[in-house]
Order: structure tokens, then sequence, then C-alpha cells
């Protein structure tokens, strides 16, 4: 499963270059929303949530599969 709090909490470390500004970042159910000062941040948050959830999803299927194969 993956921990959708621990890639918010990751996706609030980053900062927008131009306004200095966190995104305001909420989980609700299996989803994250974001707000964001401009879309040039949003851009960049969407594209490190895709990175950070394809980790997520490999370890994750990495972790039942080794769980599994013992």
């Amino acid at each position: 499963m993956v921990n959708l709090n621990s890639i918010k909490a990751e996706l609030q470390r980053m900062r927008c270059a131009e306004h200095n500004q966190a995104a305001k970042i909420r989980v609700a159910g299996d989803t994250l929303h974001f707000e964001c000062c401009c879309e040039a941040f949003k851009t960049k948050l969407d594209s490190k949530l895709k990175t950070l959830m394809a980790n997520a999803v490999k370890d994750s299927i990495d972790k039942e599969f080794k769980r599994i194969f013992k």
C-alpha cells in the first residue's frame, strides 16, 4: 500500500522558485489535492508526484513479492 502521507510530506518540502511559497496539500481518500501559487509550480509538483508515486508503487510491489515468495 502506498503511504500518501509520506508523499504529501515530501511535496510540502518543495517551494516555488518564483514566489517562495509551499503548496497546500491534503489527502482525501486515495488522492492528493493541492493548491499552488502558480501554474509553473503546479507543473513541477505534478512531475515530482509522478516520480514519487512510481517509486512508492514499485517499492510496494517489491515488498509484496518478497513477502509472498519467501
